[in-house]
């Protein structure tokens, strides 16, 4: 039989970096605040309000490094745990993510599994950056068993002072046996913030109303008085589909943590159904989402380059006249064709939403470590010029082994002497966003390509 090379769908390094570092926002500066995620849409097309992220626009910012003590701990929970890995957020200087590719974290205990998880931060607690009082302000907010393995994931919601650090949590997963397979999360230490809101929850409810529609005249209508520490407010609908609840969030920033308003207001009628974040002392929009998501094919891109400033949302629909054909295909987006591309078949996405946000690793040494489709691809230079490349399964709901270790220079790979690159044949299907590879290669100009070798 023949075999054919059908496809090859380039793919570029950075973007398989930008999946890990989907929970790392970058930060902008002072002036750049009221500046807002846009979307260039084609004329006519109807879209809701982009989303908005204040910690998007702050300057970028240096990585916070660990600290001496985190840094001795680690070094002790190495010397105990075979094969310990750790991914710090660049942001907090938290660990973010800590696993073990050959072993779990802890012996097996019959404890619960909450109290296993609290005891191991507290353990831990110089790696982690956590006060007692953080640990036990700590809410369970989801804990559910899979069935087939009998792991039990478990969710603690961040707290400061009784009110939700938004975004804060951390995850902690535990197999049958009580052995902890891995923490991971975004948390926020030593935080800081005043407890005392200078806009009421009516005065946030209509300022949150604006920053959704600038010319939307709304007076709140307060149906329940406040309770808790949080002072959730209940409001009538007004023009909204449904009754507008207002409550008490700790918004972690780079430059320090606010007391803010959060709200979600409903309005078909402007495609907007947002979960809205306000300053509780000066009203100044913090962050917005749309819970309605639309097949306008669009993604965050470089205008220029990232040393020329941040990432914005940008149409992949061209032209009309200069690009007919865009750059996606209508539905069911089985490949991504048009006059500035052609890559078949190419990975599908319902959403068409392409939201990785970037950071600039370039000149980084070590090993490269990328998570593509709850895989890990891991890439680690060797001495013949090549690369190993390891494939492992790390889904909560994988056990380890089986993994895939081959060397591109050596086994099952071959060096193009045109262009440098080196090509593995896997001798796998690799599953990465609904279509499943068997070829990889690695250019030499920081390229990864995946291809689908078809036999006929």
């Amino acid at each position: 039989m023949n075999t054919r090379l059908k496809v090859r769908l380039g793919v570029k390094l950075a973007l398989a970096i930008s999946i890990l570092t989907l929970l790392l926002t970058p930060f902008a500066s002072q002036a750049e605040r009221s500046k807002d995620v846009q979307v260039n849409q084609p004329s006519g097309a109807r879209v809701g309000p982009a989303d908005f992220d204040i910690r998007r626009h702050q300057s970028v910012q240096p990585a916070q490094e660990p600290t001496p003590h985190q840094q001795a701990a680690l070094q002790q929970l190495q010397r105990q745990i075979k094969g310990l890995e750790i991914r710090f957020n660049p942001i907090t200087g938290a660990p973010r993510h800590l696993f073990s590719l050959t072993q779990r974290l802890t012996a097996p205990n019959g404890a619960d599994p909450v109290t296993i998880a609290r005891d191991f931060l507290t353990t831990h607690q110089a790696l982690f950056r956590l006060q007692d009082r953080e640990i036990d302000d700590l809410v369970v907010a989801r804990n559910y068993r899979t069935q087939h393995n009998g792991m039990m994931h478990l969710v603690f919601r961040q707290l400061y002072q009784g009110l939700d650090v938004f975004q804060g949590h951390i995850k902690v997963n535990v197999d049958r046996d009580g052995q902890i397979l891995s923490v991971s999360g975004n948390y926020f230490p030593d935080l800081v913030a005043s407890l005392s809101p200078a806009l009421s929850a009516e005065e946030a409810v209509r300022s949150a109303a604006g920053h959704l529609d600038p010319d939307l005249a709304f007076t709140p209508a307060q149906k329940a008085p406040a309770t808790g520490v949080e002072q959730a407010t209940l409001f009538d609908r007004g023009p909204f589909r449904e009754d507008i609840t207002a409550k008490l969030v700790i918004f972690p920033a780079h430059d320090h943590a606010r007391l803010a308003w959060k709200t979600r207001l409903h309005l078909p009628a402007r495609l907007a159904w947002c979960d809205i974040v306000v300053d509780a002392q000066t009203s100044e929009l913090l962050y917005r989402h749309n819970l309605y998501q639309f097949d306008q094919p669009q993604g965050f891109v470089f205008e220029l380059n990232p040393d020329a400033g941040p990432q914005v949302m940008k149409s992949f629909v061209g032209d009309p006249t200069a690009s007919p054909q865009t750059w996606v295909t209508p539905p069911p987006n089985v490949r991504t064709l048009g006059n500035n591309i052609l890559a078949l078949p190419a990975a599908q996405n319902a959403e068409q939403n392409f939201r990785f946000p970037f950071t600039n690793a370039y000149g980084g040494g070590g090993p490269n470590v990328f998570d593509l489709d709850m895989q890990t691809l891991r890439f680690t230079p060797n001495a013949a010029g090549g690369y190993d490349v390891q494939l492992v399964p790390l889904t909560f709901d994988t056990n380890f082994g089986g993994n895939f270790t081959s060397t591109l220079v050596g086994v099952g790979g071959r060096r193009d002497t045109d262009d440098g690159f080196f090509q593995l044949d896997l001798g796998f299907d690799f599953p990465f966003f609904g279509t499943n590879f068997n070829i990889m290669s690695v250019n030499a100009n920081g390229f990864v390509t995946f291809g689908l070798q078809v036999v006929g």
